[in-house]
């Protein structure tokens, strides 16, 4: 089959060379006295999953983080993780950040940094991604495919490594899903109409996993839904999040648009600790987990909720809510509603389209014995993460 879209053969992007092969013998510390390799450590998934394989293993963490050394490196993990209340000074000694970039070869390490980190590592956790839903496949691709060929390279390389990829249900956003269920088994296949430069980097970086795993790689892959704050505080470093802005301009204009369509939510101390339980399970290898939550929510019923709690919103027809938005952010520029306006108007899959269902079977059953369950979206956690926005004056000038 011969997959192409704007002139970018997917399926061709996602050929392994030939000479990556998983020859060496498998490392013998998999589950126990594990030397890791995390990306991704500075957003919001990243501080968590940190945060969390620091309680949930023993060995040591080297983070690539760009920086301008190894030294202000670090520094910025261990203020990220202060700001989002995770840290404890015990952590230090574990963790090893090297400067680097995933968009470059070697994931922009020097060779004798290389060499070692082949040596040492015994598992990697893939979460570095660049996210933008405007962006283009080409424009992603450094950063979200080419650093997945490097490390899957590096995993082969001293000794064959474990792989954990965090990818994304967001794979699955095409008319080939939209009224199916999703099992975890499945790996995405392609239709005409998949479009999104994020979406298309995670369906090539999951074909690349799937030509590694048929190779020898021991590998998991698991796919988040819309991960949002701390379910407890709230917290998130930023709010560059289509939800957030959303919410937002339904304040400003006191208005929502009735939509029956359902969102997937969860938050991020859920996410992050079913991702490292999983991993930490001998039957994570060679599996994938849908990493979202089995009780979904319509928008309406979230904007019910926000009414409820004291917003004085009322309900629009979708175009008119889409024309009254348009016409509010070109009076108020630096409200920056812009984005999110070409993104709803442009993508056939956004924010507020039906998406598929995805089973969580295969999650659930593993995480039932470590009594984790994903958060009910209601009015307690709506409120929560109400409370820091303001907290933050994400919300002001309301």
């Amino acid at each position: 089959m011969n997959i192409k879209t704007n002139s970018i053969n997917l399926e061709a992007e996602s050929i392994l060379d030939d000479q990556i092969e998983f020859k060496c013998s498998l490392t013998k510390n998999i589950f126990h006295n594990q030397t890791i390799l995390l990306t991704g450590s500075t957003g919001l998934l990243g501080n968590y999953l940190l945060y969390e394989l620091l309680n949930q293993t023993n060995g040591l963490i080297y983070c690539i983080v760009r920086s301008e050394s190894d030294k202000f490196a670090k520094n910025k993990v261990i203020e990220q993780m202060k700001y989002l209340e995770l840290w404890n000074s015990s952590f230090e000694n574990r963790i090893i950040a090297i400067i680097g970039d995933l968009s470059k070869p070697l994931i922009g390490i020097d060779k004798q940094k290389y060499d070692h980190l082949c040596e040492e590592v015994d598992v990697i956790y893939h979460n570095g991604a660049q996210i933008n839903s405007m962006f283009s496949y080409k424009a992603l691709k450094p950063v979200n495919v080419l650093s997945t060929i490097e490390l899957v390279k590096l995993a082969s390389l001293k000794k064959t490594k474990v792989f954990h990829y965090i990818s994304s249900i967001a794979v699955f956003f095409s008319g080939l899903y939209l009224n199916n269920i999703v099992k975890e088994h499945e790996y995405p296949e392609y239709d005409s109409l998949f479009k999104g430069g994020y979406r298309q980097t995670k369906w090539v970086s999951e074909h690349i996993m799937l030509n590694a795993i048929k190779k020898g790689l021991p590998a998991s892959i698991y796919r988040p839904g819309l991960i949002l704050g701390h379910s407890k505080t709230g917290m998130t470093p930023n709010f560059n999040n289509l939800f957030y802005n959303v919410i937002k301009s339904v304040l400003f204009l006191k208005k929502y648009p009735e939509l029956k369509s359902k969102m997937n939510i969860c938050p991020v101390d859920f996410v992050s600790k079913a991702i490292i339980n999983i991993s930490m399970n001998e039957r994570s290898i060679g599996n994938n987990f849908h990493i979202t939550n089995p009780i979904s929510i319509t928008w309406n019923e979230i904007f019910k909720i926000i009414k409820s709690i004291g917003y004085d919103i009322t309900p629009s027809n979708f175009h008119d809510w889409i024309e009254d938005l348009t016409q509010f952010a070109k009076k108020n520029p630096r409200h920056n509603f812009s984005i999110m306006l070409r993104n709803l108007k442009s993508s056939q899959f956004n924010i507020f389209t039906e998406k598929p269902e995805f089973d969580t079977m295969k999650t659930q059953k593993i995480l039932a014995k470590s009594l984790l369950f994903c958060p009910e979206v209601n009015e307690k956690l709506i409120t929560t993460y109400f409370t820091f926005m303001k907290h933050k004056n994400f919300l002001n000038e309301m």
